[in-house]
């Protein structure tokens, strides 16, 4: 999957509404193409702690945890379904859709790289709750 920056996503909303836009459909994707384990591996390098891709068999456990948090089940049915439609049938961006979003927001989309190193350097000294427990 070419996995985005949140940054990007906002860049992008930005320039829409600054620049008026009429309805035109962007895809808003990062340059870069991570599988489940590529993104798991990325995450332990930025983190320096344990990060395991469940893959398919495991979304259920991963549906019953996000209801566990108070996400309503239908939401986490939803968002299950849609990682899994992206594990099965790819979503990596095309150099056009990726040229088309560097020219919106005026610049080439982030690197997942640096919103994992972002990410982490908020994240650090954040205590994990203890009824989290992934394990392998």
């Amino acid at each position: 999957m070419s996995r985005v920056d949140v940054r990007d996503v906002a860049d992008a909303a930005v320039a829409c509404f600054e620049n008026g836009n009429t309805g035109d459909c962007y895809t808003i994707n990062g340059s870069e193409s991570f599988s489940g384990a590529a993104s798991a591996e990325l995450w332990f390098k930025v983190l320096g702690e344990p990060v395991y891709h469940a893959g398919h068999d495991e979304m259920k456990r991963v549906e019953a945890y996000l209801e566990s948090t108070g996400l309503p089940e239908h939401w986490a049915y939803d968002l299950c379904k849609t990682y899994e439609g992206w594990q099965r049938d790819d979503n990596i961006a095309s150099r056009e859709e990726i040229d088309r979003l560097a020219s919106l927001i005026g610049h080439e989309p982030r690197t997942y790289q640096a919103f994992a190193d972002k990410t982490a350097r908020q994240w650090s000294g954040t205590p994990v709750p203890a009824s989290i427990s992934w394990g392998q």
